[in-house]
């Protein structure tokens, strides 16, 4: 970690939830005036922190040296700012769609959130979070999606779950990503379906009826209850405790969000999130003096049980750590849930979860090809066969690492239905290709196509 993170994040990118922590703040910047400008700029892009640090900015009372140095994050700020608004834009266009409105859709994730935030635009998001209860609906979304201009981002590859035999009614799940490239700037989607993955083989459910709530559009947001287990599921994923997961909590907080807490405590210790819950309940009681968010703190103590916040850590975008930090979350809950899955399913998510890949096109080495063959538990063969605990993804074949190999091309193969509406597959050799609508993936577990 940055030397410099903690003192930058807890400073500049906490929100002010009462008059006692912009004092607290103001008393941090101070301290500040010894750093360069491409520290802080290096710190506060990597943690997506302008539109907080900008927030800030224009309610505390900083310091002339420190005002100078603030001045390098002035045109991220703008183009922050430009992003969300576009995006904003693009959630109005979208709550038009006939089928978006009657697919049971809702908002998740950073736009959901932002309700919450005393100010628009503070909680700066990426991209839109949407929630589908299933696939069936998902797919017909899609096709209405790819009519307007959206594309499959080939950055970023989808995958499909199964809950399989973990439940008494299996789900399948997943995400898609989405983007649309207009002159004014990029819209993207992030298309959450089924349930909300958890780590390397759980899930949380979200249903319409309990966990959605109206909001000022057409679209529907996630309860208190549920914005906390999916804020605790994203961590996981992310395997830290960020500056906008105790923003987010505090800002719930403090507009007085309905919360039941023993639902909450129930699906942490459920899905052996406990340290990470644990963890931003400590930060929060330590970086913010509003009695409505220590209060908040205290239920989710209280809620979670007593017990170390180890290896969890704030701030912390380390790659080891994340592969440390899933790997036991999943020992701990198979260990609870399915005692006879805890092995394999525990040496699976660190197979899964260790090595930093990256889409490419190459031979396996030997140990590559272990890790394949762990990660690789379910056969890909028509029709589709889905478990919770094998993460394949769908590399799209326009994917820039792909070009020039003509001989993972599928056309001409023969497609056979798999299960899954609207997808069909093939196997050319020992590759499995699938297909949605005109777009075609080649199925990877650990991310290397061998040509």
């Amino acid at each position: 970690m940055d030397p410099f993170e903690p003192a930058i994040l807890e400073s500049l990118a906490t929100i002010a939830t009462c008059p006692e922590d912009l004092r607290r703040s103001e008393e941090r910047i101070a301290k500040l005036s010894g750093l360069g400008p491409q520290e802080l700029l290096r710190v506060v892009a990597r943690h997506k922190a302008f539109t907080l640090v900008d927030a800030k900015r224009s309610t505390a009372e900083i310091p002339r040296p420190v005002q100078g140095l603030l001045a390098v994050l002035d045109e991220p700020v703008r183009r922050a700012r430009e992003h969300y608004e576009l995006l904003e834009s693009e959630i109005v266009w979208l709550s038009t769609l006939h089928e978006l409105r009657t697919a049971q859709v809702a908002l998740i994730k950073g736009f959901s959130t932002a309700r919450h935030y005393p100010k628009k635009g503070v909680r700066w998001s990426r991209d839109i979070d949407l929630f589908i209860p299933s696939w069936g609906q998902t797919v017909e979304l899609l096709a209405q999606l790819r009519h307007h201009g959206y594309a499959f981002d080939e950055r970023e590859s989808p995958w499909f779950k199964s809950s399989g035999p973990d439940e008494r009614r299996e789900t399948v799940y997943g995400q898609v990503f989405l983007v649309r490239q207009v002159s004014d700037g990029f819209r993207r989607l992030d298309i959450h379906f089924g349930k909300y993955s958890v780590g390397y083989c759980g899930s949380t459910s979200i249903v319409p009826s309990n966990d959605y709530e109206a909001s000022a559009g057409n679209l529907s947001v996630l309860s208190g209850t549920t914005t906390l287990n999916v804020m605790f599921a994203h961590a996981l994923s992310d395997g830290y405790v960020s500056i906008k997961d105790a923003n987010d909590f505090a800002a719930m907080a403090v507009v007085g969000t309905p919360v039941e807490w023993d639902r909450v405590g129930a699906e942490v210790k459920r899905l052996a999130l406990q340290p990470q819950a644990r963890l931003l309940a400590e930060f929060v009681t330590a970086n913010y003096l509003n009695p409505l968010v220590i209060e908040s703190a205290h239920r989710l103590s209280e809620a979670v049980g007593v017990g170390r916040s180890r290896p969890w850590r704030m701030h912390a975008q380390d790659w080891p750590l994340r592969a440390r930090v899933n790997t036991f979350q999943t020992a701990r809950s198979q260990a609870q849930s399915r005692p006879l899955a805890f092995l394999p399913r525990t040496v699976r998510a660190y197979a899964f979860y260790r090595p930093r890949l990256s889409i490419a096109v190459q031979k396996r080495s030997r140990r590559r090809t272990l890790y394949h063959a762990l990660l690789a538990k379910s056969k890909f063969l028509p029709p589709l066969k889905l478990r919770c605990d094998a993460c394949p993804i769908m590399i799209s074949t326009g994917h820039s690492a792909l070009v020039g190999h003509p001989s993972l091309n599928a056309d001409g193969a023969v497609w056979s239905g798999t299960g899954l509406a609207g997808v069909q597959a093939t196997k050319i050799g020992s590759r499995t290709h699938l297909r949605i609508a005109d777009d075609q993936f080649i199925v990877s577990y650990d991310q290397l196509i061998v040509p």
